[in-house]
């Protein structure tokens, strides 16, 4: 058994519960090298200390810290965990040395203990703080912990998104990384509904919801996903878009084209969109010239991008 003291071990089990959405109980008792039964008398112990840890029962039960009507008072009083949360969210903004991965997890495991009045508070002061660095976006308020613990934990993700055109429309997702940027912070995930992968905007989303189910991790179509979202903004603001009609399935399309496949998502199973961009109508067609001859395909845009791709066409071909 542990030598360590009953207080050590107490310490050690909220340490766990505080960086991890839910432990098994067998899982939590082997760190701990203790036994079950211990394992629910010291978890009584961390409730003591006004955290509330829920049990939960059935396959995949276990122990998990959940928010409480009040803050636990042998941490932090109110003004300080306000003071500190705020704090934090201003070092994200200021791009701190490994800023993206430790302010965001610091930020997720107070969010997952603050009552909502204080998260009110933290956001109101937060909004109030100007960045050194005014080219960098302060992380939004709202589900930023909660996306960031399910990056962490592989969990699905179903929220209410925002379009540019003022839509909203109710998204699920299989979210890897939080990638903050010059214009905003955006999720990296893979789309459920379209099957593809993409970015969405983390201060257009709302009502972000784990689900609990937990996905397996697929192979993101660029080096990392600072990449990812760079590469999507190359196909933002351009002159000329257009969707590609792809008489290929989405799986052999996307093991092909690797990132240029990017933003591309299933019609069906033997079809796929792909969109495309660029700032002339050249940067289109050397895009369509990369479809091997393999592959049939259509073309969806506004009539004059097409008059235009015809004309352009017609002029390569009569002088070749």
């Amino acid at each position: 058994m542990s030598a360590k003291t009953t207080s050590e071990l107490v310490l050690e089990l909220l340490g766990l519960l505080q960086t991890h959405r839910q432990w098994a109980g067998p899982e939590l008792a082997r760190r701990l090298d203790i036994t079950p039964r211990t394992l629910r008398r010291y978890v009584e112990r961390v409730r003591e200390m006004g955290y509330q840890v829920e049990a939960v029962r059935g396959r995949y039960g276990g122990y998990r810290l959940v928010a409480g009507s009040a803050l636990p008072p042998l941490v932090f009083n109110d003004l300080e965990a306000v003071a500190i949360a705020a704090s934090i969210r201003v070092a994200a903004a200021n791009g701190l040395v490994d800023g993206q991965t430790t302010t965001t997890t610091a930020i997720a495991k107070l969010e997952q203990i603050l009552p909502a009045r204080l998260r009110a508070r933290v956001s109101a002061v937060a909004e109030h703080v100007t960045p050194l660095d005014p080219g960098r976006v302060a992380p939004p308020a709202d589900g930023i912990g909660a996306l960031a613990l399910a990056c962490r934990d592989r969990e699905v993700v179903n929220f209410d998104y925002t379009r540019p055109d003022r839509q909203a429309e109710e998204r699920s997702v299989e979210p890897i990384a939080l990638v903050p940027s010059e214009r905003a912070w955006f999720v990296v995930c893979w789309d459920r509904h379209r099957e593809g992968w993409r970015t969405f905007r983390a201060d257009r989303m709302t009502a972000v919801r784990a689900t609990g189910e937990i996905f397996r991790q697929r192979d993101l179509p660029a080096d990392s996903p600072a990449d990812f979202v760079r590469e999507s903004f190359s196909r933002i603001d351009c002159a000329y878009e257009a969707e590609v009609v792809l008489m290929v399935g989405l799986r052999e399309w996307v093991d092909y084209a690797k990132g240029w496949a990017q933003g591309s998502y299933a019609v069906d199973g033997v079809a796929t969109r792909w969109p495309i961009g660029g700032q002339s109508l050249q940067d289109l067609m050397i895009k369509l010239s990369w479809i091997p001859e393999s592959i049939a395909y259509t073309v969806d845009t506004d009539n004059a991008t097409a008059e235009g791709l015809r004309r352009l066409a017609t002029r390569v071909a009569v002088h070749i």
